[in-house]
Parts: structure tokens; C-alpha cells; sequence
């Protein structure tokens, strides 16, 4: 059975829609509950480049998450954080620095750049931020580099947005899946999303491209 990805820890055999990735080991568990969207945002696009080769971190976000964490995982060996916060990134990018290249800052004003720099997350092993979380970033210890910075596209319209990312980011997507994300959810799949290098578009008849 062949398998079409080239991402160390998935298997992605031609007949299968989803992919497969590694047993985990051990699972490290963060309560995002309290936290805002910026860091949400940024924790879950880290969650993805860590996960990518072996699961390691599980988010508790949504209200089934606690059911599924015991129902899939009980059997694995693992351990609730009690870092809240702000204070769950800086513990993960801490620990996981070596798995991120730079910074890719998404523009507030334009919430569906947060679905184009999830994209640019994936294809550059890159950590979406906020422009305010990218300045604390770029300092010491961490001192990461900012890769793209989207605030410098003068995007008029969401549909404009995407039409960008179409020109510039799809070729280098997944083959294997396009996903729609409302850009406003900062979690959800979006750690899947990034590990697998998926086009993720958040464009729906119900609303506007406006």
C-alpha cells in the first residue's frame, strides 16, 4: 500500500481519506479554556508543527474535548498542565523552539488572514501570531525571526484574501485535502490543518466575501 505524504510520523495510504499519524507515547494536556483568541491562535498553530511527526499535546478547548481526551487516550501515559494562559505558550515555544522557523503575524483587521497564515504555518514551519504576541517573540530567549508579516497585503475583501492565498499558496498545499475553517475559530482542526500542509479557506454561501 503506497502512502502520498512526505511528512515524517503520517501515514497516508492513496485509498484512505484521513491520514494516520503515530500512536502517541505521552501526551502533554493544556486547558485553553481561558485564554483569548490571540493566544488560542498561536498555541494551536504550534500544536500542529509539535504533533506533525508524533502526537504529543492535546488542547482542552471545546466542550467535548475532556470526553474524547478519555474515551481515545485513557491508556496513554499523560500529564494536565497547570499553566494557564498566556503562560501556555511561552512553556511551548519554550520547549518546542526547535520545531519553528519564525513568526508569521496575521492581521486583527482581516480575520480571514489568520486561515492564510495557518497555511504559511504549515508550508514554513512557521508560529502565527498577533502583532502584539510577534514583539514579545522576537525578544530574548526566544528571539524568533518574523517570516511574513501579512499586514503589508492591502486585502480589500475576504474573497480578495483567498484569491491570494489561491495564487500564491495552493500549489504548495496538501493534495490530499482542502479544508473550510471559519477564521474566527482559533483551535478546532486547525492543529491538523498545519500538520498536513491543508489549503484552508473560510469562504461559505452563508457569508459575505464582502
Amino acid at each position: 500500500m503506497s502512502s502520498s505524504s512526505n511528512e515524517p510520523g503520517i501515514d497516508w495510504p492513496d485509498n484512505q481519506l484521513f491520514p494516520v499519524f503515530q500512536t502517541p507515547q505521552y501526551l502533554e494536556v493544556y486547558d485553553m479554556r481561558g485564554a483569548s483568541y490571540d493566544v488560542k491562535l498561536s498555541v494551536a498553530t504550534l500544536v500542529g508543527l509539535i504533533n506533525r511527526s508524533a502526537p504529543r499535546v492535546y488542547l482542552l478547548e471545546r466542550e467535548h474535548d475532556a470526553f474524547w481526551l478519555e474515551q481515545c487516550f485513557s491508556a496513554v501515559p499523560q500529564q494536565k498542565s497547570a499553566l494557564k494562559n498566556d503562560a501556555i505558550l511561552k512553556e511551548l515555544v519554550s520547549t518546542y523552539r526547535q520545531n519553528v522557523q519564525g513568526l508569521i503575524i496575521y492581521n486583527p483587521a482581516i480575520i480571514d488572514s489568520a486561515n492564510v497564515a495557518t497555511m504559511l504555518a504549515g508550508q514554513r514551519d512557521g508560529l502565527v501570531v498577533s502583532p502584539a504576541i510577534a514583539q514579545q517573540l522576537q525578544q530574548a530567549p526566544d528571539a524568533l525571526p518574523v517570516l511574513t508579516d501579512l499586514r503589508v497585503y492591502k486585502w480589500s475583501s475576504r474573497l480578495e484574501v483567498y484569491r491570494w492565498a489561491q495564487r500564491n499558496l495552493l500549489d504548495s498545499s496538501s493534495q490530499r485535502v482542502v479544508a473550510g475553517l471559519n477564521p474566527t475559530i482559533p483551535i478546532a482542526i486547525r492543529p491538523f490543518l498545519v500538520a498536513t500542509r491543508a489549503f484552508t479557506h473560510g469562504l461559505t454561501g452563508s457569508r459575505s466575501a464582502a
